[in-house]
């Protein structure tokens, strides 16, 4: 059976048995010589024509395969990028949860001075909170 990886063996084998029987060919050896020598070379073509498509596909699977890697690594990026963000609005609610409870801490107190000042570092941390959401929504969104 014909296959590119055993192409050479079959033709020594042919070229020897011709060879063995050349003699007893007579008047036909020569065309059969051709015959056979013809047929190599269209063999030969057929491999030739075998490999090319066979690299042309190793090649095609290997950019596809490349292709898929690097859409592998930009969505784990992504992913990772948007962990991030999300932790990062995590964490600036928190610290307003915290302003939040410091500040009914001092409205439970009565101190004036104390409510002023947790209400103002409240609305900083507010401030802040509401920048880093509105961001992390424009950076999500275009995700």
């Amino acid at each position: 059976v014909f296959q590119p990886s055993n192409f050479e063996a079959l033709r020594t084998e042919l070229e020897k048995t011709i060879v063995v029987h050349l003699d007893k060919l007579g008047s036909m050896a020569e065309k059969v010589q051709q015959e056979a020598e013809k047929e190599l070379i269209e063999a030969q073509a057929r491999m030739d024509a075998l490999n090319e498509k066979l690299l042309k596909e190793q090649k095609q699977k290997a950019e596809e395969e490349a292709k898929r890697q690097m859409q592998t690594e930009i969505a784990e990026k992504m992913k990772s990028d948007a962990a991030d963000t999300v932790g990062g609005v995590e964490s600036k609610i928190d610290l307003a949860s915290e302003a939040s409870g410091a500040l009914e801490e001092a409205i439970k107190e009565g101190s004036h001075e104390k409510v002023l000042k947790a209400a103002h570092a409240a609305e900083e941390v507010l401030q802040v909170a509401q920048t880093v959401v509105t961001e992390a929504s424009k950076a999500l969104s275009s995700i």
